[in-house]
């Protein structure tokens, strides 16, 4: 028995410093994902946001013991979607400086 998942790819995000101006990934239907850093990027750290819809209101994401859901980064690496972001219906990147990144995600 062959177990069938469906996956996507998202790609050229434009990472930003303000969650305004960073483009909105809808992730409620996938489980996991990872995070492909473009050569040339510059952010080093990124923060996560979280909305309950598409287009809500996003805010900070924090995990079980209320620390923000942060990853510092490097161009030309890849890295997991936070496991804490796990049930949330839409997620925001947000860099210190600006990233272009594509994102897998697979359900």
């Amino acid at each position: 028995m062959a177990l069938h998942r469906f996956s996507t790819k998202i790609s050229s995000l434009s990472v930003t410093a303000a969650v305004a101006t960073t483009p909105e990934i809808l992730y409620g239907e996938y489980t996991s994902g990872m995070v492909h850093v473009a050569a040339g990027s510059a952010a080093v750290t990124f923060t996560w946001h979280v909305a309950p819809e598409a287009g809500g209101t996003y805010l900070p994401a924090s995990d079980y013991d209320g620390v923000a859901v942060t990853q510092t980064v490097a161009h030309t690496n890849a890295y997991p979607i936070p496991l804490a972001l796990i049930g949330a219906r839409a997620i925001k990147v947000v860099g210190d400086d600006t990233a272009t990144i594509d994102i897998s995600l697979k359900g």
